[in-house]
């Protein structure tokens, strides 16, 4: 299997639903040999429109650009990598007010999924993440940190502005000490593209699996082959499958997605056509392209699950919580996996969240449905006392992903 055949995937999955709706307006689209061309005038409008030759540019990319560019004495630093951390479908959940030493990480909850997060579980793994990035910034700029998590179980009862205090965070002067995850904050990248079929080395696999087993409420595990590997991955597929046939959750998602740069430069937030892993040829002619129908466009996320995330994974790593609904254990979740996303950045290592099936849980909590998610995961841990909570994919990937539009930190700043 080689990179050609992965573009390939790419136009079935992502251009032909476009292409029969040009077909259907009377635009012409040809494809053949690798190559398009759009009859017309209106393939200029449209690529300025979506921002052809513009990806990971523009002041809504500015943040990854000058993240360590502050030279004064105060914490804005380490708020300004802790926007640029992991966080759940790009919603950045986050505000922050800062004082002489210390930071005030507030979870914002006006920008939780109702129905994609309804416990706001992930939102607050987010903020996990963001820790994580002020950790390590702290340290870099001559502070010890100390922290004091949230307590108390989801959902997040906010206050009369929407937020909810999630940590806070206190320095204290000391020496300079860089870690190499410092270094590598800018860099960190979900990559939603192919990876190559090449083995993740079992040495560092088995590095990762330290790290995600450092907590005592916190365990990880690696499903890289046999029986347990086709379970894990028939349980994606099958979350995936469910999401989308839940209209109101996939409305949810979509309402998020930035598909020109128009929408990037207001909103700043949510997934883009540029972090959606295609190869830069294959991205072009996306993003020449109209709008695809949203029915289309859930089915081919469903195949691009199948056909790429599982289908071209090395391995699937899933932690489970003792108590998944609770505020710190989220947190302190959030504070492994982003660790281990920077490692793998250090390495050239690709990863992604693969959490379609912890949504479910919680989305068939909220509705009152059958638990059928949750009793498949249970099968596939076999122990009681632990809950899935979170999933992701690692392997090398074929080609580099692209930034994700990011709020510049005055704007997310509590004065």
């Amino acid at each position: 299997m080689n990179e050609f055949r992965f573009i390939g995937a790419a136009a079935r999955n992502v251009f032909m639903p476009m292409a029969k709706k040009v077909l259907t307006r009377r635009n012409i689209l040809h494809y053949g040999g690798g190559f398009t061309l759009i009859a017309g005038g209106l393939i200029t409008v449209q690529a300025f429109r979506t921002g052809v030759w513009e990806t990971g540019t523009g002041p809504a990319y500015k943040p990854w650009l000058d993240w360590n560019t502050d030279r004064s004495k105060t914490l804005m630093p380490m708020v300004r990598a802790g926007i640029l951390a992991s966080n759940n479908h790009n919603t950045q959940p986050w505000r922050f007010a800062v004082r002489r030493r210390s930071i005030l990480l507030y979870a914002d909850t006006t920008r939780a999924l109702s129905k994609y997060d309804p416990f706001m579980r992930e939102l607050w793994i987010s903020l996990g993440c963001v820790i994580e990035n002020m950790d390590i910034t702290a340290r870099a700029q001559g502070f010890t940190p100390t922290l004091q998590y949230a307590q108390g179980r989801l959902p997040a009862r906010p206050g009369e502005n929407g937020l909810s205090l999630a940590a806070k965070l206190n320095v204290t002067k000391s020496r300079k000490r860089y870690l190499k995850r410092y270094a590598v904050i800018p860099s960190r990248r979900t990559n939603r593209g192919p990876y190559k079929e090449r083995r993740v080395r079992k040495s560092f696999l088995e590095k990762l699996t330290v790290i995600g087993n450092a907590d005592p409420d916190i365990q990880m595990k690696f499903y890289e082959s046999g029986g347990q590997r086709q379970q894990i991955d028939n349980l994606i597929l099958s979350a995936t499958r469910d999401m989308v046939l839940d209209t109101e959750m996939m409305a949810e998602q979509r309402a998020w997605l930035r598909l020109n740069q128009d929408e990037i430069e207001k909103f700043r937030d949510g997934p883009t056509i540029d972090t959606l892993g295609l190869h830069k040829f294959s991205l072009a002619v996306a993003k020449m392209l109209p709008d695809p129908d949203p029915d289309e466009m859930d089915e081919n996320w469903f195949e691009t699950t199948r056909n790429i995330h599982l289908g071209t994974s090395s391995a699937i790593g899933l932690f489970s919580m003792r108590d998944p609904y609770n505020k710190a254990q989220c947190i302190r979740l959030g504070r492994i996996w982003q660790k281990i996303h920077l490692i793998c950045t250090i390495e050239h290592m690709a990863v992604q969240p693969l959490n379609q099936p912890f949504k479910m849980v919680d989305r068939e909590l909220q509705r009152r449905q059958d638990p059928r998610n949750r009793r498949l995961i249970a099968e596939l841990i076999g122990d009681e006392k632990w809950h899935g909570a979170f999933a992701f994919r690692i392997g090398r990937a074929f080609y580099e992903a692209n930034p994700s539009p990011r709020r510049p930190a005055s704007d997310v700043v509590i004065t």
